[in-house]
Order: structure tokens, then C-alpha cells, then sequence
């Protein structure tokens, strides 16, 4: 095929341009604006480019290379660790990915330019994310990253920056798990002051609440210590959010917190008020808010059977006939949780119209 032919071609070439950048002196501009152009090239083919470089020698070379000295040294920094982002995820073999750790957070270090620090980071995401990253390769690395990574969060000021560390977090979070638990200690302190400066910047918003639910997962039974920030902020998510643009991002931390929660707290039970309405409104929403209905139960069955058990069950008996299949089964489930866990003193008389409800569906089905 032509587009076949065009990679045959197209990728000698290349690689023959690449052998040719290492005979150049890096104390020009323009000499250095064509390695550039020649690095970001291997970025954008670099699947025409698979079977053509050999990633292994030339990461050795761009090691070296990237280390050295000069005026105009922070834009092939930049684009070099820009390659290596790229190919670590494409051909570059696991015994090379701690050098890659290592080169990106060297390169997030304060004395180098913004602009090269993250590019670094960026890099450092993509090496996380690969999917033949494993912790265990990545322990001897993890406090310096975090390290690094807060650094920058404190040093950037566009919204748009604090997203992609956030992302970048948000990746070790997720690989390390509960890993980094001993790291995270400043970031969390550091919650409350980013969300005041993302009044007006819902993807910024949208991204903490994130961050915030992973820092949740992997802190467990002490997932209270984000509790300071998470009150508040669900709040505002559940009764002041007009656009409620972060509804869905704030139903996934509520439930976050909820799995693992060691014990209520009156805040946490205080937010199902608001969960009654959007069962009403039986929004997009309606799986992970069935699912904290459920949590919440398990949590404190008492608060909830004495405070909001019939209109729990009212709205669930109006719900079952109009939802899928999928969200009725959760809705039977929080019925048998319900009666697993709430006493039977505290059932409330709208227990048997749920049960009605259900049968009758039961027997239209067999019918």
C-alpha cells in the first residue's frame, strides 16, 4: 500500500538524520532548532519508526547527551526527555525504565527551566502509566517524585499546569498504591489552598476531587485525614454547585471515603439529604449514587433507618420499575443490606410496599 511504501521510506530516512545530529556542535542555534525539529519528528512517527531505531542504543546516546552544557542546552533537554516519554511506553525495554525515572525526576529539579521540568514530568506520567509498569521497580524513585512533583505544584501558577502535575500524581497514586502512603502527608496539607485558587477553573476543580479520591483509596482506614478538606468541599459539590459540573467527580470521592470509612461521622450522613433528590431526579448518576445508598447503610444503619429509612425506601420502590436491570439488582441489594443490618424494630412500614413492588415485577417477568 502507498501509506506502507511512505514508512519504508520515510523511516531510513529519519534514522539516517538522527546519526547525522550527533556529529553536530550544539553551541549554534539554528544547529540546534534542526536537532530539535529532528527529535520531534521521532515523536510524531514514531510507529513508522518501530522497526527502523534502535531505542536502545540511542536512549544510551541521549543520556549522555542530554547532560551537556551550553546555551541553548534547556531546548534539546526539553525535547529529549519529550522522546523519551514517548518511546517508553513504545519499544524501550523494562530494564531501561529506572533510568528513565531517574533522568525525569533529575530533570524536575528546580535548577533547571519550567518549561524542561514539565516536559519531565510529563514524561515521568507516561512511564508510570505503561502497562508493564510495576511498583516494585518504582520504590527506590517515589519519594524524590513526589518530592519533585510538589515542588512544581508550589511553583507553577496557571491552572492549566496544576492540572498535569495533579495528573502526574494522580498516575503514581494509582500505580504505587498504597506504596506512597509516607509521601503524601504535604500534599494533602497543601488540598484546601489549591481548591481556593480554582474557584473559577471547573477542570482544576475536577482533577483534586480526583486526586482526592485516590489519595482516599490508597490511605484506607485513614482516609479521615483528608477529612478537613473533603467536608467542605463536598458540600459545596452537593448544595452550592449551580452547574453541578462537579456532581459526578463529587459522588465518586463520597463514595471513595464511605468504603473507607473506619466509622461514620455526622458529616458523612449529613450529605444523603442531598443524595434523596437526585434519586428523585434519577440522573446519569443514578449506579454510584444506589452504591453510596448502600455504603451508607452498612456505615450507620441506625442514623439511617431512624432518619431517612421511608423516604429511602419510597424512592427505591418508585426507581425499581423504571431502571435497567443492572440498577435494579442494586436496588435489591440495598433492600438485603438494609434488612441484614437495620433492626427489626426500626423497619419502617414502607418495607412491605418495597417488597410488593418487587415481587410483582417478578411474577410480570415470568409471566
Amino acid at each position: 500500500s502507498k501509506q506502507w511504501y511512505q514508512r519504508r521510506v520515510r523511516g531510513p530516512h529519519i534514522v539516517n538524520l538522527i546519526t547525522e545530529c550527533s556529529q553536530h556542535d550544539r553551541s549554534d542555534l539554528q544547529t540546534v532548532l534542526m536537532i530539535d525539529a529532528v527529535y520531534s519528528v521521532t515523536v510524531i512517527c514514531s510507529y513508522d519508526l518501530f522497526d527502523y531505531l534502535d531505542i536502545e542504543t540511542w536512549f544510551c546516546s541521549l543520556q549522555i547527551e542530554i547532560e551537556q552544557e551550553g546555551p541553548f542546552a534547556a531546548i534539546l533537554q526539553r525535547r529529549i526527555l519529550e522522546v523519551v516519554g514517548r518511546w517508553v511506553t513504545i519499544k524501550l525495554s523494562q530494564d531501561r525504565h529506572p533510568a528513565v525515572y531517574g533522568m525525569c525526576i533529575q530533570y524536575m529539579g528546580p535548577q533547571y527551566d519550567l518549561v524542561v521540568r514539565l516536559t519531565a514530568a510529563s514524561a515521568l506520567e507516561a512511564a508510570v502509566g505503561d502497562f508493564a509498569f510495576h511498583p516494585s521497580t518504582f520504590s527506590g524513585f517515589l519519594g524524590g517524585a513526589v518530592e519533585r512533583l510538589y515542588e512544581l505544584l508550589q511553583r507553577v501558577e496557571e491552572c492549566e499546569s496544576r492540572v498535569k502535575i495533579l495528573g502526574v500524581l494522580n498516575a503514581i497514586i494509582e500505580g504505587c498504591g498504597k506504596h506512597i502512603k509516607g509521601f503524601i502527608e504535604p500534599l494533602i496539607g497543601w488540598l484546601p489552598r489549591l481548591w481556593n485558587v480554582a474557584e473559577d477553573h471547573v477542570i482544576l476543580q475536577t482533577q483534586l476531587l480526583l486526586t482526592a479520591r485516590k489519595l482516599s483509596q490508597c490511605l484506607g482506614e485513614d482516609s479521615p485525614k483528608l477529612y478537613f478538606f473533603t467536608e467542605p468541599v463536598l458540600t459545596f459539590v452537593m448544595t452550592k454547585d449551580p452547574e453541578m459540573a462537579l456532581l459526578e467527580d463529587g459522588l465518586a470521592l463520597w463514595l471513595a471515603l464511605l468504603q473507607n470509612a473506619p466509622s461514620s461521622t455526622p458529616h458523612l450522613i449529613s450529605l444523603f439529604e442531598g443524595l434523596e433528590e437526585l434519586l428523585q431526579l434519577g440522573s446519569e448518576n443514578l449506579k454510584t449514587s444506589l452504591l453510596i445508598m448502600e455504603c451508607t447503610i452498612l456505615l450507620d444503619p441506625f442514623s439511617i433507618s431512624t432518619r431517612y429509612g421511608r423516604a429511602l425506601l419510597s424512592v427505591c420502590s418508585r426507581l425499581y420499575t423504571d431502571v435497567s436491570g443492572e440498577a435494579q439488582i442494586l436496588i435489591m441489594n440495598i433492600l438485603l443490606t438494609f434488612l441484614k443490618t437495620v433492626s427489626k424494630d426500626n423497619w419502617p412500614e414502607e418495607i412491605e410496599s418495597m417488597f410488593h413492588v418487587i415481587l410483582s415485577s417478578l411474577r410480570e417477568r415470568e409471566g
